[in-house]
């Protein structure tokens, strides 16, 4: 068998450095990609809280005959909420005067979990969107922003559209 000392096999610097590069660029575009589906999967879980939120409260409104117009506040509805239910009486089949005291009797008279009320980037409110610049909706819903110094491209706010049934975002 004869030896070559010139054919020596491998690569080059050159083509080393090529292909580190092609790698280096497919990997950015894999984790730009990456982080648009798991903002779009943050997004998504938050419209389906939203979405139970909302018809959980449409429903107590019909079911209790509250005319959904007539906006007064609106708060949000998972830090609030837990303070006010200790102290305050219940009425889950007659209501108060002040339209934010809804929500509040939306969770204690079991029309929604209070599970649905924290989200790791959104917070949930209660009352009518375009008191809050949040679309032109005027009447009691749920509604969402994201909280501070969340970054992604989630919409300004979302709010659930009870005529329709379904959630509006408004970017």
């Amino acid at each position: 068998m004869i030896y070559n000392k010139n054919n020596k096999k491998g690569f080059t610097l050159m083509e080393l450095l090529v292909t580190v590069i092609l790698v280096a660029i497919l990997a950015s575009y894999g984790v730009y990609y990456y982080t648009d589906i798991i903002n779009e999967g943050k997004l998504n879980a938050a419209k389906g809280k939203l979405t139970a939120l909302g018809g959980a409260t449409s429903r107590f409104l019909l079911e209790n005959s509250i005319d959904p117009l007539g906006c007064t506040l609106g708060y949000n509805v998972g830090e609030d909420m837990y303070s006010v239910l200790s102290s305050r009486t219940l009425h889950c089949t007659g209501m108060t005067e002040e339209s934010y005291w809804y929500a509040f009797d939306v969770f204690a008279c079991g029309y929604a979990e209070k599970s649905l009320t924290w989200d790791e980037n959104f917070v949930f409110y209660f009352g009518c969107p375009d008191r809050y610049g949040c679309g032109t909706l005027n009447q009691i819903t749920t509604f969402m922003k994201p909280k501070e110094g969340v970054s992604g491209d989630f919409p300004k706010c979302a709010y659930f559209d009870p005529v329709f049934d379904k959630v509006i975002e408004v970017r």
